[in-house]
């Protein structure tokens, strides 16, 4: 009986300390989850994100942001199927359509992401990352006039945005017109002049073009970078053995 007594006191005091702690807010689990994926902490985000979802199974956004930390931790399908539940619960979601693209192009399925894309921008036109990566999408299927025209727009929206350029200056060698990719190159460059892949592919110009001495300064600055870099290391071997010639 004694026993029983206690544990009905321990039941009620349970009970009151309950009551007095607020039920947690989806909305703020949301939000914690978006500052721990800004850190890098995709772990802690997604159980923020997986909390906030089981009081509100609806919250389009919370599913969109933990797809956003599923891609980042390589779980493309997974990321894809919280997309899918994003756009489900709101069609009209330009974040959610613009991250389903991406993880789509991913997964190497460009024309699917290509529709993705446009879907984004028909809900937000002035979207200048969604105009960037359907041109990744299209220069991926071969289209390279139609990639550099989304180039173009994106340019337009943000022409401070190193990753554009140097996209553009991709698609533009690749339709042969290898002067203005290095131009292109070079706008990429004066934005962020730590960006690797675009002195790679400011070299790869001009060597394509026999300038070779520009080329292999091109592969001295990828090594300031990195100086364990292996595809500098490559081109620098490459560049100079046709400078040997």
């Amino acid at each position: 009986m004694r026993l029983f007594r206690l544990f009905r006191k321990k039941e009620k005091k349970r009970k009151r300390k309950a009551k007095k702690e607020p039920a947690q807010n989806p909305g703020e689990l949301v939000k914690k989850g978006t500052v721990l994926y800004n850190l890098g902490r995709y772990e802690e985000a997604l159980a923020s994100f997986d909390e906030a979802l089981k009081i509100d199974p609806k919250l389009a956004d919370a599913y969109n942001k933990k797809g956003l930390v599923l891609y980042n931790l390589a779980r493309h399908q997974d990321a894809l199927s919280c997309y899918e539940k994003a756009l489900h619960l709101n069609h009209q979601h330009p974040e959610a359509w613009y991250n389903k693209g991406n993880v789509l192009v991913e997964l190497g399925r460009h024309r699917e992401a290509v529709l993705c894309f446009d879907e984004a921008l028909k809900i937000a036109p002035n979207f200048a990352r969604a105009w960037r990566d359907k041109g990744v999408a299209l220069r991926n299927l071969g289209r390279y006039q139609d990639a550099v025209d989304c180039y173009d727009k994106a340019l337009r929206l943000n022409p401070n945005d190193a990753e554009t350029w140097r996209n553009k200056g991709a698609a533009l060698g690749r339709l042969g017109q290898q002067e203005e990719a290095i131009d292109c190159y070079d706008r990429a460059l004066a934005i962020e002049p730590k960006f690797a892949q675009a002195w790679y592919d400011k070299g790869f110009a001009l060597y394509y073009l026999k300038r070779y001495e520009e080329a292999l300064q091109c592969a001295e600055e990828m090594l300031k970078i990195n100086s364990e870099d292996e595809l500098a290391l490559k081109f620098r071997q490459m560049v100079l053995a046709e400078l040997r010639r």
